[in-house]
């Protein structure tokens, strides 16, 4: 219970291979953007997986096919134990609680030292016949939020360590044009990778830091998203019964970003579309971070539960087995609607920023509920076999801007040139 659970996955370790140590903070979606890479070069290289909290692996469990293929890549991985350091978390919480300064640093500091213990770790894998010393970690990988404190330990303990920061998700920060001039070269021992040029206003303080690439959108090559379909058996046909499947790809009420009974009134719209019409089921995929909650639940559990459910299966497989597909506002997931082959239908703005910008509209990328567009014309347009226009536009530009070729094979090389 004192020490990190550990667990092997299906690629074996070997141990005349370079290793790369991956850190998962709070959820798979850390995962999702840099896997196609990863995945890539798993014979060429040791990946080994830290799972900062338990809840991030206990997620990326319940979408089989990420975790099927999680697994087909890294030799092992290892949960941070709830319990390693427990009394000294907790007087750090209380100190915390009381604004006790010199208590919080200097359990902070404790904390550090002994909670994130290298040459314990070291010792750990060891026993697990996973031998390694210091000077065999090459490379530490993080999402780009913000550093680990396991990323940190391994800086300050191992020369020439180097640390790629990736993007956690395919948000658009930006829907400007840029055109910062920039060139790919190797500044330090730091890397950032970005998805696109557009982001790099967004990252201008990281980037003057480190050595930057620009990569794409890796889960969104062609090459990809056939492994997905691959490894799960997709039905293809959308009708269940005598419904058809829409997808909405949703968050659950939070009070500090969402006006309540704007959020409430959007809810209501979609079942009451969903029973009148009596011919469409909802299927609803919430954010890791912003589960169903109470506020959605006591709406959707007044409908029978034959015009609705909440999928955990991988984005992509949920949307191509729907007849139509509707997100959050402002959302990454509309990307995703095109990358699978859907018109992206874009709900309203319900947040406390009335006047937030949508990125994606923007972009002219989706179509968006309003005055002008109700649901059911959404639908009706979106689902046309023959696409006009504006929607054959719409996937023009998707494929000019964020689908461009090789984008795993660019990444992955990337990170294979900066071990050498």
């Amino acid at each position: 219970m004192l020490k990190h659970f550990f667990s092997e996955g299906l690629n074996t370790y070997d141990k005349k291979k370079k290793n790369i140590f991956l850190i998962v903070r709070k959820q798979p979606g850390e995962i999702d953007w840099i896997l196609p890479a990863l995945n890539n070069i798993k014979h060429k290289v040791n990946i080994i997986t830290i799972f900062e909290k338990e809840i991030a692996i206990k997620l990326l469990k319940q979408n089989e096919t990420l975790f099927k293929i999680f697994l087909e890549t890294v030799c092992c991985y290892i949960i941070n134990s709830k319990y390693k350091c427990f009394v000294l978390r907790l007087a750090l919480k209380i100190s915390i609680i009381l604004n006790l300064k010199k208590a919080k640093i200097v359990l902070k500091k404790k904390i550090f030292q002994n909670y994130y213990n290298l040459e314990e770790l070291l010792k750990y894998l060891s026993s697990k016949n996973i031998i390694l010393d210091k000077k065999d970690i090459i490379l530490g990988m993080q999402d780009f939020t913000d550093n680990s404190p396991w990323i940190l330990r391994f800086k300050n303990e191992i020369k020439n360590f180097k640390i790629i920061s990736y993007p956690h998700t395919t948000q658009v920060f930006s829907a400007k044009k840029n055109f910062l001039k920039f060139k790919n070269k190797k500044l330090n021992k730091n890397y950032l990778f970005l998805s696109s040029k557009n982001d790099l206003p967004h990252f201008i303080n990281k980037i003057n830091n480190q050595s930057l690439f620009i990569c794409g959108y890796p889960k969104y090559d062609k090459k990809w998203l056939k492994k997905i379909d691959k490894n799960y058996n997709l039905n293809l046909n959308t009708r269940s019964k005598e419904r058809r499947n829409i997808f909405i790809s949703y968050k659950g009420f939070e009070k500090t970003k969402y006006i309540k009974s704007n959020y409430i009134s959007q809810v209501q719209n979609l079942f009451y579309f969903a029973n009148d019409s009596k011919k469409y089921k909802l299927i609803f995929k919430f954010h890791p971070n912003a589960q169903q909650d109470k506020v959605f639940l006591n709406i959707a559990n007044s409908y029978p539960k034959e015009i609705w459910d909440i999928t955990k299966d991988h984005l992509h497989l949920a949307i191509k087995n729907s007849f139509a597909c509707l997100s959050f506002y402002n959302n990454a997931s509309l990307l995703d609607f095109l990358a699978s082959g859907k018109v992206p239908i874009q709900l309203e703005n319900v947040t406390v920023n009335k006047n937030l910008r949508s990125n994606y509209s923007d972009l002219k990328l989706c179509l968006t509920l309003g005055n002008k567009l109700n649901i059911e014309q959404a639908i009706s347009l979106s689902s046309r076999k023959k696409k006009d226009t504006t929607l054959k536009n719409m996937f023009d530009r998707f494929n000019k801007q964020f689908r461009k070729k090789n984008t795993i094979k660019f990444t992955s090389s990337k990170i294979l040139e900066i071990m050498k």
